[in-house]
């Protein structure tokens, strides 16, 4: 295997271009490639779909390849590649979320395009149909994030990283980050729709939905409701706005009962 040029780094590994038997792949170095991380990659690379990468080789011990997803992550994909948020500062949340902020406001909140909205749909249908796949075949993600859906030119989005992938019931604990791990911090299914919440959240406003320390944002998502995202910005449609908000459910039941609405719609839909 050679090893071509660095594409990325995270708490977890690093992700390399690579040629391996005259093919280009990409190779995640893990962290710690011990006996558990090998165990996952072995169980999860069988599960194939148009909307996971697909997973390849364990290597020397070191980590494993996939297939090399040339795209965009999700934000970039909606919302262009210069952030429409402010460089520095926090953004100005209406007190206890009940207000919305004027257009002139001193917030960095950015409202998307018409055009963004249209691309989010493409590549939400793309990451749902991968994401039930993964959970009906056993699995869950544990680190759903925009960095962790790469949408191609074609509009094809891939839900990557399967480092963290484990099935449903194996008592482990939640290692994701904090901006996207949910309030109650247990991996399940529902912790993987919050973070697909807080990632359409971060499309539709350009921020997160909880800023701060680590601590400060477990405490707040935890004892606060999330902002809706059209409280804080103009000309989000009221679909995604309403899934949004309840995939950010303090409450799991809440969260489930808007997973079951979103899928039914998508596979009741002419094109599923």
């Amino acid at each position: 295997m050679k090893l071509v040029r660095e594409l990325g780094r995270g708490a977890f590994g690093v992700v390399y271009e690579a040629i391996v038997d005259g093919a280009t792949v990409a190779f995640k170095e893990l962290t710690n490639p011990d006996a558990r991380a090998r165990d996952a990659f072995q169980r999860v690379r069988t599960q194939e779909h148009p909307h996971l990468v697909r997973l390849f080789d364990w290597v020397d011990h070191r980590g494993f390849t996939m297939e090399l997803v040339r795209g965009v992550d999700l934000v970039t994909f909606v919302r262009g590649a210069t952030s429409e948020a402010f460089e520095s500062g926090r953004p100005n949340l209406p007190v206890a979320f009940g207000q919305r902020l004027v257009p002139e406001g001193a917030s960095a909140y950015r409202q998307v395009s018409s055009e963004g909205v249209r691309k989010l749909r493409v590549a939400l249908r793309g990451l749902i149909l991968g994401l039930k796949y993964l959970h009906d075949a056993g699995f869950i993600h544990g680190d759903v994030r925009p960095s962790n859906v790469l949408v191609q030119e074609s509009g094809r989005a891939v839900l990557l990283d399967f480092g963290l992938a484990r099935a449903h019931d194996d008592g482990s604990s939640y290692e994701s980050s904090p901006a996207y791990a949910p309030p109650e911090l247990t991996p399940s299914a529902l912790a993987d729709w919050y973070g697909v919440g807080t990632a359409l959240f971060e499309c539709l406003t350009g921020q997160l939905p909880f800023h701060g320390s680590a601590q400060h944002v477990l405490v707040t998502k935890a004892t606060l409701p999330a902002p809706r995202p059209s409280f804080l910005v103009g000309g989000v449609p009221d679909d995604l706005d309403d899934v949004t908000i309840a995939l950010l459910s303090r409450v799991p039941a809440l969260r489930a009962v808007a997973v079951d609405t979103l899928v039914s719609g998508l596979l009741s839909s002419p094109s599923a």
